[in-house]
């Protein structure tokens, strides 16, 4: 025979800790949906901190769009050195080029950016001071031929053109 406070005690754990009941636990899905859960956790935690660039290369990073608006702002507000002489890093694809904003207005080849000279800013600039990614640099000359690699109009010299 069973006393009644065991047989209330045992009613009433029964529905919280049922009894010799196997195979409780997680369902294999579920457990399969929990580890891709935190696997695209830990992919989107390292993406925004450490850059898409650097978890995914694959993936295209353009930004001419926004180069050039931050030229157009520059020479909208008048800010000589945002526009002649900040080194702006723009890339299209697998291209990279890092010059300032006046350089991309002045060189035909990268007239396609959409980078439009500002006529409000004469920039000035030393012509050997005038750098695109580092190893073309600008040479002053004794005189200049109608070339796509005149930049003249922003520098400080008659004829300078980039080499």
């Amino acid at each position: 025979m069973h006393n009644k406070k065991e047989e209330k005690r045992s009613s009433s754990h029964s529905s919280f800790f049922p009894k010799n009941q196997k195979g409780q636990g997680l369902s294999t899905n579920a457990i399969i949906l929990i580890v891709l859960g935190v696997i695209i956790l830990v992919i989107l935690i390292a993406g925004f901190t450490m850059g898409w660039s650097t978890i995914a290369p694959w993936l295209p990073s353009d930004n001419v769009d926004s180069i050039a608006n931050q030229c157009e702002t520059a020479c909208l507000t008048n800010s000589e050195y945002d526009y002649c002489r900040k080194a702006r890093i723009l890339k299209e694809g697998k291209i990279k080029i890092e010059t300032s904003c006046a350089v991309f207005s002045v060189i035909s080849e990268y007239s396609k950016y959409g980078i439009d000279e500002c006529p409000s800013i004469d920039c000035n600039i030393g012509c050997t001071s005038v750098k695109i990614n580092e190893d073309r640099v600008g040479q002053a000359q004794e005189s200049c031929e109608a070339t796509e690699d005149d930049i003249s109009s922003i520098t400080d010299v008659k004829c300078c053109i980039i080499k």
